[in-house]
């Protein structure tokens, strides 16, 4: 079985330990004897253009050192459409397919596309299963189908009707596409996973200490912090907070819990993010909008409970009632609240979290997805 995985979705040179379920995902596939050829979609630019990105204040969005990626170059008329409309033209398309077909090179089976953002892996996908004369499945994971799908419905629907299955992180996820697109026969639900080896738990830290692990950005709801944060210290002083993670909220966020009770550790690897997780009383979620949020399953491992805003397929995955917020007008305090009380648990919080994340390994998810791979 060969495999072709074109994704929107993957580490860059600005955030190398991000995208870290593609490579997992590549990893699992190919453990099970699957050829994964992974190509990220991503652009160049002419000079001209060039300066229409930084106008536009437009991601670079270069895949990291080791991750394959197609590119082709975008002109300043192509770059000004994809900022103000999210489409790059038919003629990035057709020179982003013609390479991927390049690269691919005989006897793949399948083609795989993750991500249907501003440029979108399933088109790229469809085009090139059309030529290869090969079936093609579409996995959305979160921003694509809340956000970037009700602006495009009508694309999604023609690319998503053409593949041979279609996969969701979440049934929420899933729920909230076929609200703009037609049900697809073969629609899956197929979470990401958890490293097992990597996650798990370990030392824990003295004092109560409660994470952040994430981008720090508005749909993440960091934001939120500061207030929650507040509101936590006044009923646990000693408690501590870490926020691991970056992004266009960093500065505000560092203006705004000037405190000697908050450290901001910045982007960690894999490794690194396990022990913080492993070392935490409680790990906080407080997004507005979530797909399968991966830090659940990856806390969980460690015996992390979570506390987080339930939107999205968090409470598909937040194995706890009682830690689960409504994303209503008291968000804030009722985050401080479960996480106070969390903390006040103690060890009972804990119990049975890495049980559950053990459902969650990524060789469960690479069986689910082989399975499709051929039935395809």
């Amino acid at each position: 079985m060969r495999a072709l995985l074109l994704t929107n979705i993957y580490p860059t040179r600005e955030n190398p330990g991000g995208a870290t379920f593609i490579r997992s995902r590549v990893r699992a596939l190919t453990d099970l004897g699957v050829e994964v050829v992974p190509l990220a979609i991503w652009t160049t630019w002419t000079a001209p253009a060039t300066v229409a990105r930084a106008l536009l204040r437009t991601a670079d969005g270069t895949p990291a050192a080791g991750f394959p990626g197609l590119t082709a170059p975008l002109g300043v008329s192509q770059a000004v459409r994809r900022r103000l409309t999210g489409r790059s033209g038919s003629r990035w398309l057709e020179a982003v397919a013609r390479a991927a077909l390049d690269h691919a090179g005989p006897g793949v089976d399948v083609v795989h596309a993750h991500g249907m953002y501003d440029l979108p892996a399933g088109m790229v996908a469809q085009r090139v299963a059309r030529e290869l004369g090969r079936p093609y499945v579409v996995s959305l994971h979160g921003t694509d189908a809340n956000e970037v799908l009700p602006r495009r419905a009508a694309l999604y629907a023609r690319v998503l009707a053409g593949a041979a299955a279609t996969c969701y992180v979440s049934a929420a996820l899933r729920d909230q596409a076929h609200r703009f697109v037609p049900a697809h026969p073969a629609a899956h639900v197929i979470p990401n996973g958890v490293d097992l080896s990597l996650f798990r738990p370990g030392p824990r830290r003295p004092a109560p200490t409660v994470l952040y692990v994430g981008n720090l950005e508005r749909v993440k709801g960091v934001d939120r912090l500061p207030a929650v944060w507040a509101a936590v210290r006044q009923a646990e002083p000693d408690a501590r907070l870490r926020i691991v993670g970056g992004g266009s909220l960093d500065a505000r966020l560092r203006r705004a819990l000037r405190d000697p009770s908050v450290r901001f550790v910045g982007r960690l690897d894999q490794s690194a993010v396990a022990r913080e997780m492993a070392a935490a009383s409680v790990l906080v979620l407080p997004s507005r909008s979530e797909g399968w949020p991966s830090v659940i399953m990856e806390s969980y491992a460690t015996g992390t409970p979570v506390v987080a805003t339930s939107v999205g397929g968090v409470p598909e995955a937040v194995v706890r009632p009682h830690h689960l917020v409504p994303a209503d007008a008291a968000v804030e305090q009722g985050l401080a609240a479960a996480v106070v009380r969390t903390l006040r648990e103690g060890e009972s919080a804990r119990a049975g979290l890495t049980e559950v994340a053990a459902l969650h390994s990524w060789s469960r998810v690479a069986e689910q997805e082989l399975a499709l791979y051929r039935s395809a």
